[in-house]
């Protein structure tokens, strides 16, 4: 099958292409930045203008996007430019070349503040955020493509994932103050946030299976289980093996603006397809600091 994954050079992207090129996939990659791989690359804003053929595949994952929250409050254009602006320029480039299926990496962020927890796939869309809004404004223009056109597309809400590779969330920004002062982490909110964490290898596993689905779709994909942000905070120090680090809360239930306080997916639906998580919070952070640790 030929595929073609936008945002290749990203954090999730690079763990996506290894996976298809190892399954014997013919992969090309549209990215801002450069990979250093062996499948073809095109380096592309696809927020601009470009040329549709660079998406001549079966299936477009599409991965590209401005993923982070605080900025995109900041500056709301950028992450309206680069993830919605783009998402309709990738998806008049699938109809033009015939793509087959468009898989779409959007968010939990999609819910806000959900009335339904664990949170299934039919709840509301009522983001708080500039990110979650333009990733659901994303979702309507795919399915919109899907009932006028007839592009296949599976859309996929991650919650927060992790792993060998990410350069950003809060498992980051807690090893990197660790090695600036290990005797002080200071934490953004009072520490009893409480979210869906996934590991890398798990979220692929689930992505490839829905990604084999048919017409449309959307799948929650995260973990069963939530984690404070105080308890993720004890097993990088413990990762880190160190001792009397003083935790150090701001005030506020949130850690930012934007931030949802409290999410758990309902994951029944890539259950069904067998999908299992096979992997703990505490070996994943655990793997996943001792990776930072080396860079």
């Amino acid at each position: 099958m030929r595929i073609c994954i936008t945002g290749g050079s990203g954090f999730i992207g690079r763990h996506l292409v290894s996976a298809l090129s190892s399954t014997g996939h013919v992969a090309s990659v549209v990215d801002k930045a450069g990979l250093n791989t062996n499948v073809n690359f095109f380096q592309c804003d696809l927020a601009k203008k470009f040329d549709s053929s660079i998406l001549t595949a079966d299936t477009v994952f599409h991965f590209a996007a401005s993923v982070d929250v605080r900025k995109s409050m900041e500056n709301p254009m950028e992450s309206i430019e680069n993830n919605v602006i783009a998402t309709q320029n990738v998806l008049d480039a699938c109809r033009k070349q015939d793509v087959k299926k468009i898989v779409f990496a959007s968010t939990s962020a999609v819910y806000g503040i959900a009335d339904r927890v664990p949170t299934p796939e039919d709840s509301e869309l009522k983001p708080i955020s500039v990110y979650g809004a333009t990733k659901a404004a994303c979702e309507m223009l795919i399915r919109s493509y899907y009932e006028t056109y007839g592009l296949g597309a599976v859309v996929l809400r991650y919650a927060n994932i992790y792993g060998p590779g990410s350069m950003r969330g809060v498992l980051h920004d807690f090893v990197k103050k660790l090695s600036a002062d290990n005797s002080l982490l200071e934490i953004l909110g009072n520490g009893t946030q409480s979210k869906s964490y996934l590991y890398i290898d798990d979220a692929i596993a689930a992505t490839l299976l829905a990604a084999n689905t048919r017409g449309w779709h959307v799948f929650n994909i995260g973990s069963e289980n939530q984690t404070t942000v105080k308890e993720i905070a004890e097993i990088v120090i413990g990762t880190m093996e160190l001792t009397n680090v003083q935790l150090k809360f701001s005030k506020g239930d949130s850690g930012w603006p934007g931030d949802v306080p409290r999410f758990l997916l309902d994951v029944t639906k890539i259950k069904a397809l067998g999908w299992q998580e096979q992997t703990t919070i505490k070996t994943g952070v655990q793997q996943y600091v001792e990776w930072l640790v080396r860079e």
